[in-house]
């Protein structure tokens, strides 16, 4: 059973807000990944969390987002366990 979540803005969209990328090196960028996160059972209010995330130049748009949900979903994962 899911403990957090995502927060919502009153529209219903995720709070997730997303650094500009910086350059690693040649090859390489990262980006950070800024999640509200709610908890469920009201116990604790809700707070911030940062995942990073690093994709290869050659990545097309599709590869990116889908990397950046990818890690989004192991994070909640991992704290819902």
């Amino acid at each position: 059973m899911e403990k957090y979540i995502i927060q919502v803005d009153t529209e219903g969209n995720p709070i997730i807000s997303y650094s500009a990328d910086q350059p690693i090196d040649a090859d390489t960028y990262g980006c950070t990944i800024t999640l509200t996160i709610h908890p469920i059972d009201g116990i604790a209010d809700d707070f911030v969390r940062n995942v990073y995330i690093v994709s290869k130049q050659s990545d097309d748009g599709y590869k990116v987002d889908a990397d950046r949900e990818t890690k989004i979903q192991e994070f909640l994962t991992t704290i819902n366990q």
